[in-house]
């Protein structure tokens, strides 16, 4: 019988292999000429953000730590943006217990080398899908101006590929309702697909994913609750050019207009002379309007609001309870605070019609919808 010999040497280096904890991951990187400079690491360990920081020498840096069992996503920081407020100088990545390595492009940190990770593997996967999807829908959009008479049919093609493209990351998200990749492709789809195929995946998910989630349920239940003919929910604050209290329940026998907004958001600024034009033209007939901004500081948002012709109507923060530091920034933006979270809001601008009776009417999508809405109840 042959017997295979291992030097103990070598059970030492396999134990030691073997010896990272579970849930724990190391991360090797490599850079060339930036020896005594620092590199930033933050992640979520499921509790909350952890930010780390590591020298480089002799080319190389190494951050380690524990991550939640269904991984999470990464962002290392090397250099100063290019660009400002492009994050030119940072690689993001999922990643879970694994030995990750990456090489940095000091010119192009974004397109820094990552191996070892399955969870970005996973990520490469689905964005093939995206981009294959953007660059067959980019050709029929050049065959719209080469062929303007066929417009119309490549338009529908178009829809049939977006169709696809979303039934493909459906299942994407289907198949990987266990990990960090899965899930966060389900919080950007989950509220453009049918609310029982959201609630059959969220079901689905892991127990840990179910635990950590804050955005998903919050949603799904929050569509069930702002469908036409429910009531819409209560809303509530202070107008102070008004300097009273305002409640959307008080306004119950007029049909009120509810638009979220902000004074940062430049697509809601361009809007807001619109939503005054229907405040003039239906106020008398019955038409009240209520704007609710997300604004992270007071201070901004009562300047805006006194001095742009918003003063007929009503005007209130999206948050619950408003509590500022010194500078009037906004220190208590807790998603149980924002108000914002009854409609549902993952964008602004958003519109929302209620009803004398104080249900919720048919969401428009824009203000073409919105005016046609106001037109069909008014008579004008």
């Amino acid at each position: 019988m042959n017997h295979l010999l291992i030097p103990a040497a070598a059970l030492l280096a396999l134990a030691a292999c073997n010896s990272r904890p579970e849930n724990s991951f190391v991360i090797n990187g490599t850079i060339n000429g930036a020896d005594g400079e620092p590199v930033y690491f933050s992640y979520d360990n499921g509790n909350g953000f952890i930010y780390d920081t590591a020298t480089i020498a002799d080319g190389k840096f190494t951050f380690t730590g524990e991550v939640p069992p269904f991984g999470s996503h990464g962002y290392i920081e090397y250099g100063k943006e290019k660009e400002p407020h492009t994050g030119d100088n940072t690689r993001s990545f999922f990643f879970g217990a694994d030995e990750i390595n990456i090489d940095i492009n000091k010119e192009k940190v974004m397109e820094s080398t990552v191996t070892g990770s399955s969870l970005q593997s996973k990520s490469d996967a689905k964005r093939h899908i995206s981009d294959s999807l953007y660059d067959m829908r980019s050709a029929l959009y050049d065959s719209i101006k080469a062929y303007p008479e066929n417009k119309e049919a490549y338009e529908a093609r178009a829809m049939e590929l977006f169709n696809e493209w979303h039934e493909k990351l459906r299942d994407f998200v289907a198949a990987n309702l266990d990990n960090f990749v899965g899930y966060e492709q389900f919080k950007i789809i989950s509220d453009n697909m049918p609310l029982d195929i959201a609630k059959k995946l969220y079901d689905g998910l892991s127990p840990e994913l179910k635990a950590y989630d804050k955005i998903i349920a919050q949603s799904i239940d929050a569509r069930g609750k702002i469908a036409p003919g429910m009531p819409a929910p209560e809303l509530k604050g202070y107008d102070p050019l008004r300097n009273q209290e305002v409640k959307l329940s008080d306004l119950k026998g007029k049909y009120v207009l509810i638009d979220f907004w902000a004074t940062w958001c430049k697509g809601c600024v361009m809007e807001l002379p619109h939503i005054k034009e229907l405040y003039d033209k239906y106020h008398d007939k019955g038409l009240e309007v209520v704007a609710l901004s997300k604004d992270y500081n007071i201070n901004t948002w009562k300047e805006y609001i006194s001095t742009h012709d918003m003063a007929p109507y009503y005007n209130i923060l999206t948050y619950s309870d408003t509590t500022v530091d010194d500078k009037g920034n906004i220190v208590n933006d807790e998603l149980e605070n924002r108000q914002c979270r009854l409609y549902n809001i993952k964008f602004i601008p958003r519109t929302f019609i209620v009803d004398p009776e104080g249900n919720l009417m048919s969401q428009p999508k824009d203000e073409e919808e919105t005016d046609a809405m106001l037109k069909e109840i008014f008579g004008f």
